[in-house]
């Protein structure tokens, strides 16, 4: 009955007393559960543990259907933000979007030199492409 209590008492504290900064309803439970000393009817008891799980149940339950709702909900969120999780559920990655106010170098992953990628692209574009046997001509 004891844990039962603390667990009560730590769902109350997180969903009420600190969101309202109000302490009503953790008083009001200490005050049941030091009236439920003095009662000595196990049937009683019984009856009011299960009462006090079966509101520790429901306190968990709606918590976690709140935190799910602000995680998942998409009316909750920006559009970039649902674009991005509609094309992670068919296993896609975004682009990096370009930013003309902060555009910063190019990256080219297989290359030495930003000069090395240039050639390559040029090569490529005008058809003769560099190997490592042959030196490609840029004009």
């Amino acid at each position: 009955m004891l844990s039962t209590y603390r667990q009560l008492l730590r769902e109350i504290r997180t969903q009420y007393t600190k969101v309202a900064n109000h302490a009503s309803f953790e008083h009001d439970l200490k005050v049941a559960f030091r009236d439920s000393r003095q009662i000595t009817d196990e049937l009683r008891l019984a009856d009011m543990k299960e009462n006090a799980e079966n509101i520790l149940l429901f306190l968990k339950s709606t918590r976690q259907h709140k935190e799910l709702l602000e995680r998942y909900n998409p009316a909750l969120m920006d559009q970039s933000k649902r674009i991005e999780l509609s094309a992670h559920r068919v296993g896609l990655n975004l682009p990096k979007q370009y930013n003309p106010a902060n555009p910063g170098p190019l990256e080219f992953p297989r290359m030495q030199s930003q000069e090395a990628a240039v050639q390559e692209r040029v090569g490529k574009a005008f058809g003769n492409v560099a190997t490592e046997d042959t030196e490609a001509k840029v004009y």
